[in-house]
């Protein structure tokens, strides 16, 4: 995992197979871990203030969207939804659409300028709502 400043990386932890998902913002990746391989390890400082950060052991992260596939450069925000990834690209102002393969599925370009996007959510009337850092506001992408 490779940390990238002022760029926040979310993971996503999909309970029905015990998946972490994680928008991994340096090495231009999603990537996914096993929660139930592997044991906790030693404490490390985290980046920012939360519980207690630990390495895993007898465990890796593996590519869902790989870097070498040029579909992400910064990945951010990251969500599961109805078996599918969404994840925001700091980078390009893209909101990109994975199977949980790593296939892209569809992609929103939100023409915002680089640097804009952060995280993302689904609200209850299923509407997709994104973070615009730069414009300091909340977005949203109405359902069809």
């Amino acid at each position: 995992m490779k940390y990238v400043a002022g760029v926040p990386s979310h993971v996503f932890f999909h309970a029905s197979d015990s998946m972490l998902y994680v928008a991994d913002t340096g090495n231009s990746r999603v990537g996914r871990l096993d929660t139930k391989s592997g044991s906790p390890g030693k404490i490390i400082p985290p980046k920012e203030k939360m519980g207690t950060a630990l390495v895993m052991d007898g465990t890796s992260v593996v590519d869902v969207v790989a870097p070498d596939r040029g579909l992400l450069e910064r990945p951010s925000g990251l969500k599961v939804r109805e078996e599918i990834i969404y994840v925001t690209d700091n980078a390009t102002s893209r909101i990109s659409a994975f199977s949980l393969g790593g296939d892209l599925l569809n992609y929103l370009d939100t023409a915002l300028p680089s640097g804009s996007l952060g995280g993302l959510a689904f609200g209850p009337d299923g509407s997709l709502y994104f973070v615009d850092m730069v414009g300091s506001r909340v977005l949203r992408v109405k359902q069809k």
